[in-house]
């Protein structure tokens, strides 16, 4: 069936980003089973799970909280660990968002090409988002925590879901009505 799906894409003029869209699709979903061997090390009773504690922790108490948790629980390295395979997840969803919305903008020009190369620049902001998370993370890990940092993170990773999940409804809703489109081309 994946190759059905696959097929009506191929013979199409602008199938350049092909490659990058299913490599990083490939790294995206290592990470996620690679992060999902271990974030159910990092729960905490009665909170989210794993480092969505820290993104949600908008304040210097909680963030105080929920790195104590792990210290005494003994899994701040695995805290390390995890926050470290984050990044690989950037290398992952953004190339494939990025190229995937440029795929559509080429595929259909004429309906919203430019607008839609202009939105595939919102997920390199989402993956800078992304990464700000990620270095906050690692320096409340070390034991730093300022009163003002984790407001500002909360704040970037709550715009970066803003910007990822209508991005990934759109490249796939995108995708159904280009398999649609080209299935009724073909009839």
């Amino acid at each position: 069936m994946v190759f059905k799906f696959i097929h009506y894409f191929r013979p199409m003029k602008s199938n350049k980003f092909g490659p990058a869209i299913v490599g990083s699709l490939i790294i995206f979903f290592g990470v996620v089973a690679w992060m999902s061997t271990m974030r159910h090390e990092l729960v905490i009773p009665g909170k989210t799970n794993a480092l969505y504690s820290l993104e949600s922790a908008w304040s210097k108490q909680r963030v105080t909280e929920v790195i104590t948790y792990w210290e005494e629980a003994g899994k701040k390295a695995t805290a390390w660990k995890l926050n470290s395979i984050d990044f690989l997840l950037v290398l992952g969803y953004c190339p494939f968002l990025f190229f995937s919305i440029r795929f559509l903008a080429r595929l259909f020009p004429s309906f919203y090409g430019n607008k839609l190369k202009g939105l595939s620049i919102l997920i390199i902001l989402a993956g800078i988002f992304d990464i700000l998370e990620g270095l906050a993370s690692y320096i409340w890990l070390n034991g730093t925590v300022d009163t003002i940092s984790p407001f500002i993170i909360g704040i970037t990773a709550f715009t970066k879901f803003l910007i990822i999940v209508p991005m990934t409804l759109l490249v796939f809703g995108g995708f159904l009505a280009a398999l649609f489109r080209r299935r009724v081309n073909m009839a």
